[in-house]
C-alpha cells in the first residue's frame, strides 16, 4: 500500500480527494470529446448519405425513415449539430482550463493535448468513419440524433430569433 502511495506521489498526484478530482476531470473530458465525436460522426454520415439514399433507406427499414425525416430539414439538423459540437468542444476547453487551475497542469502540454485530442477524436476520426460508412453510421445515429433534435430545437429557435434581430440591427 505504501508503495502504491509512493508511486502516486512520484507522478505528482496526491492520494485522496485530489486524485479523485483528477479522475473526474479525465472522465468529464472524455465525455466531452466523445460528444464531439458523436456530433462530427452524425454530421458527416447523415449529410454524406444524402436525401436520395435516405429515401431508399426509408423504404427498406424503420431507422431509414428516421434518417429521411432528419434530412427533410437540413438547416435545423445542421444548426442542432453545430450547437452540440460547439457545446462539447467548449466543455472540453473549460475542463482543460479547470484542470490547469485546480491541478496545476502546465498550459502548454494541456492545451496541446486537448488540441490533438479534439482534432483526432472530434474531427478527423469521426469524419473518416462517417464518409466511409455513411449508411452504417447514419442508421445507428438516427435515433439518438432525433432525440437530441427534440431537446435542441427550442434552443436553436431562440438562437435564430436572436440572430435575426441582430442582423436587422446592423
Amino acid at each position: 500500500r505504501d508503495q502504491c502511495r509512493a508511486i502516486i506521489i512520484n507522478f505528482g498526484l496526491r492520494a485522496g480527494p485530489n486524485l479523485m478530482d483528477l479522475i473526474w476531470h479525465f472522465l468529464l473530458l472524455l465525455a466531452a470529446c466523445s460528444a464531439s465525436f458523436f456530433f462530427a460522426l452524425a454530421e458527416t454520415s447523415l449529410f454524406a448519405l444524402g436525401k436520395w439514399r435516405a429515401g431508399h433507406l426509408a423504404e427498406e427499414q424503420e431507422a431509414g425513415k428516421i434518417v429521411s425525416k432528419l434530412l427533410d430539414k437540413p438547416q435545423d439538423l445542421l444548426a442542432a449539430i453545430v450547437l452540440g459540437n460547439t457545446l462539447a468542444n467548449s466543455a472540453a476547453v473549460g475542463l482543460a482550463f479547470w484542470a490547469m487551475a485546480v491541478h496545476g497542469w502546465g498550459p502548454g502540454i494541456t492545451l496541446a493535448g486537448l488540441f490533438a485530442a479534439l482534432l483526432a477524436l472530434g474531427e478527423v476520426a469521426p469524419k473518416a468513419l462517417g464518409v466511409r460508412g455513411q449508411t452504417f453510421w447514419a442508421i445507428r445515429l438516427a435515433g439518438p440524433m432525433a432525440l437530441y433534435l427534440k431537446v435542441a430545437s427550442p434552443v436553436c429557435q431562440i438562437a435564430q430569433v436572436f440572430l435575426d434581430w441582430l442582423i436587422r440591427k446592423t
